[in-house]
This record gives structure tokens, C-alpha cells and sequence, in this order.
């Protein structure tokens, strides 16, 4: 019976060199596998966040020529309305003086009728009263 367990001892202790063998390499394995992992994590997040700022840059790039170029809009907006206004008001002042010279002439027209009509009442009398 001693035998026995000196064998099964024997057995258990070279099973446990086997496992401790085992739970080394584990370790290690363990340890290259987060390291390698970490490593890795590093990594990503270098290149994502490089790529964030990337984006961030060309985003402010592209706002500020978005706003640079809406401010030229206004501006060309507020000059063509300066235009137009200018032009509305040439084309009133246009059709004032228009209207003036249209009443002008129309009482012009007017004074000319008059006399014309005058001249021939005097006409006309002058026929009936001297024959």
C-alpha cells in the first residue's frame, strides 16, 4: 500500500509539475496577449484620434469659407440693392420730369386751342357781322 502511494504521489507531484509548467506558459501567454492588446488599443486610438482632428481641421477649414463666402454674398447682395435703388430712383426722377414736360406741353396744347378757338369765334363774328 505504500507503494501504492508512493506512486500515486509520484504521479500527483509530476501532474502538478505539469500544471505549474502549464500556469507558467499561461502567464506569459497572458502577459505577450495584453501587452500586444494595450499596444494595440494604443494605437487605434492614436489613429482615431489623429483622424478626429483631421476632420475637426477641415471642418473649421471648411466653415470659414462657408462664412467667408456668405459675407461676400452680403455684400454683393447689398451692393446690387444699392444699384437697383439707385436705378429706381434715376427711373422716378425720369418719370417726374417726364410727367412735368407731358403737363407742360399739354397746357401748352391746351393754350394753343384757346387761342385758336378765339380766333376763329373772331373769325366767325367777323363773317356774320360783315358779311
Amino acid at each position: 500500500m505504500e507503494a501504492d502511494l508512493t506512486k500515486t504521489n509520484e504521479g500527483l507531484s509530476s501532474r502538478n509539475e505539469v500544471i505549474e509548467k502549464q500556469l507558467v506558459e499561461l502567464k506569459a501567454s497572458y502577459k505577450e496577449e495584453k501587452e500586444y492588446l494595450e499596444a494595440r488599443h494604443t494605437k487605434e486610438m492614436k489613429e482615431y484620434r489623429t483622424d478626429v482632428e483631421a476632420k475637426m481641421k477641415q471642418l473649421e477649414q471648411d466653415l470659414s469659407a462657408t462664412m467667408a463666402k456668405n459675407e461676400m454674398l452680403k455684400d454683393d447682395m447689398a451692393k446690387a440693392q444699392e444699384k437697383h435703388t439707385a436705378q429706381i430712383s434715376d427711373l422716378s426722377s425720369k418719370y417726374a420730369a417726364y410727367q412735368d414736360k407731358a403737363e407742360t406741353e399739354r397746357k401748352e396744347l391746351q393754350r394753343l386751342n384757346d387761342e385758336r378757338q378765339k380766333e376763329l369765334q373772331v373769325t366767325i363774328l367777323a363773317f356774320v357781322i360783315y358779311g
